[in-house]
């Protein structure tokens, strides 16, 4: 409708200079009115929208109006950290749609279907082990399904979406007590202190003034922007986004593990590499209004599923080192009789090309490659040996070389170290041991006498992907002369590299031990690598070192008598408990198969009765698992130490796939708590342990999670490796003491099922005889 065919405008030129134009009053209100019947209608916004992912499964969102707050921690949050500040106001200048809920397990499986959360995978609780890459990826399917523009929030969004108007702590008030209690949180969250453990449905909560469920705890959820320690100092006050690039991605909100209030707070910035998969990452997401669907192809993309690589069983090179290998034990290694190579650190002589190549392996057994490969090669001219390492360094800016002198402790910082035992007595206090920095300091030892300090050739390099070591050690220094060289040497080459930012101990606090390292963005986790693993977390195991066939060796050397020795084992066939001081016998062993020893919570802990002496080799292997629950306890007691509790400093266990972790961003000051310490507990598909902590306040509980109830789990240990408990805290001498056996027991109230334990001595390498 135009306006001038209802109403004709009497004068529609603009007056002359100097002239004043006469309105009719009543015909301009008219006018005016019907301009504005005439414009279209702006319908208001639907409080409500939802995506259609297909399958009768849909996603609600809820608006979020655009609108200004304040952002970061005000000064009242005494926990708050530097990143959170300064305080600043950000305007939000558009109206979103966010997530009412935090992405479940069966939205998520709409984009992946074969994805689970671990044993927290009903359909209604979030979706976690899910990296920011996930989510991202699972953001462009849903737009490209639906046509609308779904994102991951801003981080600026997301507090302005969970303060929902508040400026407490919580969008529920501002009531803490401690570190661990709070009257509001609960109201609105899913932490430590009611969560049982686990994650929860969503929306069971209080929802905040938008509509909002989940905003506090549940899951950790991913945000878009890059983390910047300092962006809040130049944040623009409209929008913001985040900095450009970084290395880690924001996490907000807190989740089921953590206890610690503080981590929950509407301003707490907590950030993660982008790849990480954890038991506590989820996500929610928001559709922005009036954006397009379609994004920039991503700069990177995770694979799914997941790559799992397995390092392949040692394989003879030749026919020697597979009768070394038969006689000591697997590994072999041929060293050749060469020339000698030039000691320049750069490994380019041609002489290297006769030495066998080993690629190192994590000492602990643990199935997956290292991050940092490592390859060494050693040979003898007859008056040296000679060692080469080439190490993979993806980060040489954190490189670190620890001390300057000779004997400085170089170990506490990045180092390769060679272990000779040219007798093969594995000795405990018989073997030789050089440690070499990246700066070319060295640390020996004989027996672990520093006063030993053989004259060695030492070079080293760096370049941008990772740093070199020669070193030449002549064969006098080991007490050896030409013509008496032994064939066989025990040997091991190693490499470590330290934990970055893993955390200190938050003195004062209580039980529970376990809070998220202050520093993610700077996380990494230590490598303990070799060519022989020692199934410890100690490189100073001489009965685990590898077998060094030396071609200029002339004396021989005596294999053992024996390279293995059964101890005791106990697979309840005969419907007894046998060795077990107590348990009932009952059908359904490991597998399904035979019978299994039931153990109820009532019963207290039942003794593997095989008394000890001298057990500094001797392991147990386990099959166990839990009825109703997932946890065990496993450990002994010593007559050096009376009734202080011995626990192994590591267990390595291998469970389902669907076992819950800890998070690998993880602290626990309780050390060997395998339970809580990161990827302490067991990686399920590599049934390795991996330990990153730089503080030990306690060694393990003795406490061991798998997979159960559905799962049995495969535990092992070496009980010569012990510790007693806080605040006696030693390291046994297994030489010396003497333990009963060894004590199961289940944790909490549920029973545990125990299918078979053995108790042996050495190296099974003889594979069982097919039936």
């Amino acid at each position: 409708m135009q306006i001038q065919d209802s109403i004709p405008l009497q004068n529609t030129s603009l007056p002359e200079k100097g002239h004043v134009m006469h309105v009719d009053p009543k015909r301009a209100l008219a006018a005016l009115v019907l301009i504005l019947l005439a414009a279209p209608a702006q319908a208001a916004p639907a409080k409500t929208t939802q995506l259609d992912l297909g399958g009768g499964v849909k996603l609600e969102l809820v608006l979020v109006p655009a609108g200004e707050f304040v952002m970061g921690s005000p000064e009242g949050e005494k926990e708050r950290q530097a990143c959170e500040l300064p305080v600043h106001r950000v305007r939000i200048t558009k109206g979103f749609y966010a997530g009412k809920f935090e992405v479940t397990n069966a939205q998520y499986r709409r984009f992946r279907p074969g994805h689970h959360s671990g044993d927290m995978d009903a359909p209604a609780q979030p979706a976690l082990y899910v990296s920011w890459y996930d989510a991202d990826a699972f953001c462009r399917w849903a737009a490209e399904k639906t046509g609308k523009a779904v994102r991951l929030p801003t981080e600026a969004q997301w507090e302005y979406a969970c303060r929902a108007g508040t400026k407490t702590r919580f969008h529920t008030g501002d009531k803490i007590s401690g570190h661990m209690r709070s009257a509001d949180l609960p109201k609105a969250a899913w932490y430590g202190g009611n969560s049982s453990g686990r994650s929860q449905r969503v929306g069971q909560k209080a929802s905040n003034a938008f509509g909002l469920y989940d905003m506090h705890g549940n899951a950790w959820e991913w945000c878009r922007d890059w983390f910047g320690g300092d962006y809040y100092r130049s944040s623009p006050a409209d929008d913001p986004v985040g900095p450009a690039t970084g290395k880690a991605r924001i996490l907000r909100g807190g989740g089921w593990f953590y206890w610690s209030v503080f981590y929950f707070r509407s301003a707490h910035r907590y950030r993660y590499r982008p790849d990480a998969r954890e038991p506590i990452t989820g996500f929610r997401v928001i559709v922005e209004t009036g954006e397009s669907a379609q994004q920039p192809a991503p700069e990177v993309t995770q694979p799914w599923p997941p790559p799992r690589q397995i390092v392949p069983p040692y394989a003879a090179a030749n026919a020697k080192e597979a009768e070394v290998a038969g006689q000591f034990g697997s590994p072999a290694l041929w060293v050749p009789r060469s020339a000698a190579p030039k000691i320049d650190g750069k490994l380019a002589d041609g002489v290297w090309a006769k030495a066998r190549p080993v690629a190192f392996r994590f000492l602990t057994g643990r199935a997956a490659p290292p991050e940092a490969p490592t390859v060494a090669k050693v040979l003898c001219d007859g008056s040296k040996v000679y060692f080469a390492f080439d190490c993979t360094e993806g980060d040489m800016a954190r490189l670190t070389a620890a001390g300057k002198k000779r004997d400085d402790p170089v170990w506490q910082g990045d180092t390769v170290e060679v272990f000779l035992d040219p007798d093969h007595r594995q000795d405990p206090k018989g073997y030789y041991h050089i440690a070499v920095s990246p700066a070319g300091v060295t640390m020996d030892t004989r027996g672990g006498d520093a006063a030993w300090n053989p004259k060695i050739e030492v070079a080293t390099t760096r370049s941008p992907g990772g740093w070199k070591v020669e070193l030449a050690l002549p064969l006098s220094e080991l007490g050896l002369s030409s013509g008496k060289v032994p064939t066989v040497w025990g040997l091991n080459l190693t490499r470590y590299r330290p934990e970055i930012a893993a955390g200190k101990p938050k003195l004062g606090t209580l039980v529970p031990h376990s809070w998220p390292v202050d520093e993610p963005d700077k996380l990494r986790m230590s490598e303990d690598t070799g060519w022989s693993p020692t199934l410890s977390d100690s490189s100073h195991w001489p009965e685990r070192f590898g077998h060094a066939v030396f071609e200029v060796g002339r004396k021989k050397t005596t294999p053992p008598a024996k390279l293995f020795e059964l101890i005791a084992r106990e697979d309840f066939a005969s419907g007894k408990p046998g060795k077990f001081s107590k348990g009932k016998v009952v059908d359904g062993g490991y597998m399904g198969v035979g019978k299994a020893l039931r153990l109820s919570a009532d019963e207290g802990a039942t003794l593997l009765q095989v008394p000890l002496t001298k057990f500094r080799d001797v392991q147990i292997l386990a099959t166990i698992k839990g009825v109703g629950g997932s946890g065990a306890y496993w450990h002994t007691f010593g007559s050096m130490y009376g009734s202080n509790k011995c626990c192994a400093r590591q267990v390595t266990t291998l469970t389902r796939d669907h076992a819950r972790l800890a998070p690998t961003f993880n602290y626990c000051d309780g050390a060997g708590r395998i339970d809580y310490t990161s990827k302490g507990m067991a990686d399920p598909y590599y049934a390795g342990f991996v330990k990153h902590l730089s503080w030990f306040s306690e060694p393990t509980i003795g406490r061991i999670f798998f997979g159960g109830p559905k799962h049995w789990a495969v535990a092992y240990t070496r009980v010569g490796d012990l510790q007693t408990q806080h605040p006696h805290n030693k390291r046994i001498d297994p030489g010396r003491d003497r333990i009963g056996g060894w004590f199961f027991h289940p944790a909490g109230a549920n029973a545990i099922m125990i299918s078979d334990a053995v108790v042996f001595r050495g190296i099974d390498n003889v594979p069982p005889k097919r039936p």
